[in-house]
């Protein structure tokens, strides 16, 4: 990749990158004819909005192009800026590209001097969207259950996402048991790519620090280094985790900088109370680990690799497996354990049905009804317990349980079928035909033909 800098302001000789020599680009950007290309900016004023029409313009996608700013970063150390510059080159690497429902318009709140005699462009904002492996059509909407501002909506198996209302905090990005929705401006991969980019070009143990996208955002000093996130309040905790464990010395959440959600920081304080009980139960020191305010002096890093990306769907699980074993229960867990109540389940199958990730599945045998669960896909989304008719009948406790998760998919309840009277087929489970005879009371004609006879038999359909 090649950088275009403004190399008036700093000597760049002192940084081993490729810099194409553009003194006052900053006050005029020129996008060159390469394919690969990255911009340093040096003036306060620089106008973003230009920058991205000239882009545009260009042909290129101006989310996917990394922008580094010096007047975010200290400038008399040049290894900070060639880890930034390395990181963000990183980062731009794993963009994969936006479509028109990831684009939202914002119009600049203040005219530059460069926009004052013409007419003012909007900036477009990216915000999730679902993608192709969205569970909705199975039923699953916990991006809905966690919207602050109401942007999405469940309609006929599907989420109706509202960008005008989106204020992209990013909740919905983190919940998504599937990893479904998507924001291309700020994906797993490439968090975990600028993170790795930082690590691998420092000399020494760095700290990261989490912070807001959406508002004033000052940069650590020292040996740290800010992850940007669209708002802190997103964090679950193995997010906040998963810097240790690819070598960073520290991490750190910065308060919530947008305001835009009044429980951002409780959320934030909770992800790291979590996290921070996670490492304690793991037997390392959290209290030097995950830290309120960036320290001078940091740790050297745990020595611990994940084998998979922590900011991931499956992130939970794989920093689960890093830390060995644990058992913590809390809210806020991203694991969680569920068992069935065997006396009020009537073997509907909805649980497994809505379960977003395949951690419930029911199984037919020879004349009965399996339901197993594996803990390792278990993300404590709450679909299978919000989703179920019957009161008391599924429980999930929310716990980092690593002896249940070693012992990997079981069985959690049986039920006998009945079977047709005519094909020899099945009715439904006995459970199930229990409840119906309790409801239809003494209508034994009706009785019969319900619970003796299959559907096919009837000659009926049934209509969801």
């Amino acid at each position: 990749m090649k950088w275009v800098a403004c190399s008036d302001r700093f000597d760049w000789s002192e940084i081993d990158i490729e810099v194409l020599d553009a003194p006052g680009w900053c006050d005029d950007p020129v996008i060159p004819e390469i394919d690969e290309v990255g911009f340093i900016g040096c003036a306060e004023d620089l106008d973003k909005a230009h920058l991205e029409r000239r882009l545009r313009s260009e042909g290129f996608d101006p989310l996917g192009v990394p922008l580094v700013l010096l007047t975010e970063l200290d400038r008399r150390s040049p290894e900070r800026i060639a880890s930034r510059v390395a990181s963000s080159g990183a980062r731009s690497t794993e963009y994969v590209g936006s479509g028109p429902e990831h684009l939202k318009p914002v119009m600049p709140p203040t005219v530059s001097r460069r926009s004052f005699l013409t007419f003012r462009s909007p900036t477009y904002r990216s915000v999730p969207h679902p993608d192709d492996s969205c569970a909705a059509g199975d039923g699953c909407r916990a991006c809905v259950d966690v919207c602050p501002h109401k942007a999405l909506e469940w309609s006929r198996g599907a989420i109706q996402s509202d960008r005008i209302a989106c204020a992209g905090c990013g909740r919905c990005v983190s919940t998504c048991p599937t990893g479904a929705m998507v924001n291309p401006a700020w994906t797993p991969a490439q968090l975990q790519a600028e993170v790795a980019g930082l690590i691998a070009t420092a000399s020494q143990s760095i700290g990261i620090r989490f912070g807001c996208a959406r508002g004033a955002r000052p940069e650590p000093a020292s040996d740290w280094f800010e992850l940007i996130v669209p708002c802190v309040g997103m964090l679950p905790p193995h997010w906040v985790i998963g810097p240790l464990l690819m070598g960073a010395g520290s991490v750190s959440v910065s308060a919530c900088a947008c305001d835009m959600e009044v429980d951002a920081d409780q959320r934030a304080g909770e992800a790291v109370a979590f996290a921070r009980s996670w490492l304690d139960a793991a037997g390392i020191a959290a209290e030097t680990r995950i830290v309120d305010e960036p320290q001078e002096d940091l740790p050297a890093t745990l020595g611990i690799v994940g084998a998979r990306n922590p900011f991931a769907d499956d992130g939970a699980a794989a920093v689960a497996a890093a830390l060995g074993e644990v058992l913590i229960e809390g809210d806020r867990s991203p694991i969680g354990v569920v068992t069935i109540d065997e006396v009020a389940c009537t073997g509907c199958e909805m649980c497994s049905t809505v379960c977003p990730t395949g951690a419930l599945q029911a199984i037919p045998g020879d004349g009965v009804l399996g339901i197993d669960f594996d803990p390792s896909l278990c993300t404590a989304c709450r679909q299978c317990t919000d989703r179920c008719p019957e009161e008391d009948a599924i429980h999930l406790l929310p716990t980092v349980d690593s002896a249940e998760l070693a012992a990997g998919q079981r069985n959690l309840i049986v039920l006998d079928l009945a079977q047709c009277v005519r094909c020899g087929g099945t009715v439904a489970p006995q459970a199930a035909l229990a409840r119906i005879a309790s409801a239809l009371g003494d209508d034994a004609e009706t009785l019969k033909q319900i619970t003796s006879v299959c559907l096919d038999c009837r000659g009926t359909t049934m209509v969801f």
